[in-house]
C-alpha cells in the first residue's frame, strides 16, 4: 500500500529494476511511501549501496539543485 515499483527496487536493492524504472520515467523526486521516504533514503537505510549510487548517479543529472538538496535531505532527516 502507498509503495511504487521504485520504491519496492530500492528497499529490495534491486539496481538493475532501479535503473529500469529510472530510464522508463520513474520519478525519483515525488515517489514516497506512506511515511514519505523516497528511494534514497530507502536504498540508504538499506545499506543497498550499489542502488544507492545508481540514484545518485541520477541525481547529478538534475538540473534543478533545490530538488537535489531536497532529496539529499532525506537521508539526513
Amino acid at each position: 500500500e502507498g509503495l511504487t515499483a521504485l520504491l519496492v527496487a530500492s528497499t529490495f536493492g534491486h539496481t538493475h529494476c532501479v535503473s529500469a524504472l529510472l530510464d522508463s520515467g520513474a520519478d525519483l523526486f515525488t515517489e514516497r511511501d506512506r511515511r514519505e521516504r523516497g528511494a534514497i533514503y530507502l536504498a540508504s537505510m538499506n545499506n543497498h549501496l550499489a542502488t544507492l549510487e545508481v540514484l545518485l548517479a541520477r541525481l547529478d543529472q538534475q538540473p534543478d539543485q533545490e530538488k537535489v538538496r531536497s532529496v539529499i535531505d532525506d537521508i539526513d532527516r
